[in-house]
């Protein structure tokens, strides 16, 4: 016999030892007959199944979860939007701290893409507007750029004041100018009143030819009065020529601006073709009616073949006025 043997039949809460005494470990059955023991291990938890205990942290058995093992699982898997799922101590999905998300509230939650003035950070440009206000839609399933803007549609939108040609129909007479072109700036925040003009200021603006004095490097000569004399300006911003010397040029004549004709036009070839250059004095017109009659009048070779452009001048090409060419021609 070995030296620590069973002495008890019957005994529970260790093994005996040789001198009578229970030993440390699990609790154990002994048996005088077999000499056999058997582990019943000491965990409090309760039994969830065959070989799962709940509390010990692992999802086993019919365990829905098991601590802060989830298996995986969470708020939305179990019907809601938001939250945060946890465990019960019977090892079930504790699920009040979930809740559904309610559109209106002012929080963006769940499936939500906005609620209220929660944007999550997004914006009119975000949305690839150049600026405005954005908006959720009432269902909180999308953005509402219902004021928002894009500055160059032609469409006065949000906070612009103008966009391209929609400039509330004013011009530069409503905004104090004597003239001009009053257009929209770049950027829609307001009129652009570069191209209008103020006649008697002293400076040539817009569409003004002078103004008083400032006769913007223009002369007689350059104007094709050969004569010399003295260029003026008129009260309405135009060149005055009366005290230039020489007469204004017959139609026919060529010329180097409009100033330098009797009829006040100087006809541009190259306005016919780009690749032909010269130029001749000609009339306005309404039809080509009109033209054919004031070339016959000015003894035009072939006066047939004036016409009336789309400015409202009568072309010379074709009847042997002027001094011109064409490339290759």
């Amino acid at each position: 016999m070995s030296a620590a043997t069973a002495t008890g039949d019957s005994t529970v809460g260790g093994t005996a030892a040789a001198d009578g005494s229970s030993g440390s470990g699990g609790d154990v059955s002994g048996d005088s007959e077999s000499g056999s023991t058997v582990d019943t291990g000491t965990s409090t938890g309760m039994s969830t199944g065959a070989g799962a205990v709940c509390g010990d942290g692992v999802v086993q058995g019919r365990e829905a979860c098991d601590g802060d093992d989830l298996g995986g699982e969470g708020c939305t898997s179990q019907g809601f939007d938001v939250g945060t799922l946890a465990c019960d101590a019977a090892c079930s999905f504790d699920t009040s701290l979930c809740s559904l998300a309610v559109c209106g509230d002012g929080m963006r939650e769940g499936a939500e893409v906005c609620d209220g003035r929660d944007l999550v950070g997004e914006d009119c440009p975000s949305q690839g507007f150049d600026g405005g206000a954005l908006a959720c839609a009432m269902d909180c399933d999308g953005f509402n750029p219902i004021d928002c803007y894009v500055c160059g549609d032609g469409t006065v939108d949000g906070p612009e004041i103008c966009d391209g040609a929609a400039i509330g129909g004013d011009d530069c007479v409503t905004q104090g100018f004597d003239g001009g072109v009053l257009t929209c700036a770049m950027d829609c925040t307001g009129l652009d009143t570069s191209a209008c003009f103020v006649c008697g200021d002293g400076v040539v603006g817009g569409m003004e030819d002078c103004d008083g004095v400032d006769l913007a490097g223009q002369s007689c000569a350059s104007l094709g009065l050969a004569g010399g004399g003295m260029l003026g300006c008129t009260a309405s911003c135009g060149f005055d020529i009366t005290g230039c010397n020489g007469s204004p040029l017959p139609v026919g004549s060529v010329c180097e601006s409009d100033f330098a004709c009797q009829s006040g036009v100087c006809w541009d070839f190259s306005d016919y073709d780009p690749f032909c250059f010269g130029t001749a004095c000609s009339v306005h017109c309404a039809s080509d009616m009109e033209c054919v009659a004031a070339m016959v009048a000015a003894g035009a070779p072939s006066p047939a073949a004036s016409s009336c452009g789309p400015d409202g001048r009568c072309t010379t090409l074709g009847t042997g006025f002027g001094n011109y060419a064409c490339a290759g021609g």
